[in-house]
């Protein structure tokens, strides 16, 4: 599952058509769920946006967790636990979210966007 902000991260890569290319040939999809598509949706930059809808991706629902503790950052939150039901992985930048689930949700692997890379470039 890719956050929010690693789209930004992702377009402005010089290797952003390299990246598309090898995630065809790996079979590979980002996920997201309606929280990060609609903080895409609010981008007034029309090239940004349109750049950011030619990133191929699935929406998955929300999955809720009873165990989690929500609080003011519920939306991260929410996306941590769909990630760890549908994805197992969650690519962000958001290092209060990493801590948070290095508590709360353990078995989520989280990889920031040049492990993402490191880690992508490596799978056969």
């Amino acid at each position: 599952m890719i956050d929010t902000n690693v789209f930004d991260k992702l377009i402005a890569d010089p290797y952003f058509p390299d990246i598309w290319s090898a995630l065809e040939a790996k079979e590979f999809q980002f996920v997201t769920t309606i929280i990060q598509e609609e903080e895409l949706n609010t981008i007034p930059d029309l090239r940004q946006k349109s750049l950011l809808q030619s990133i191929p991706r699935s929406v998955v629902p929300l999955w809720s967790e009873s165990s989690l503790n929500v609080d003011k950052h519920a939306n991260d939150q929410m996306i941590a636990a769909a990630a760890l039901h549908w994805a197992g992985v969650l690519i962000t930048e958001d290092h209060a979210l990493h801590e948070w689930i290095k508590l709360n949700l353990p078995s989520l692997q989280v990889l920031g966007y040049q492990e993402f890379l490191v880690w992508f470039l490596s799978l056969e």
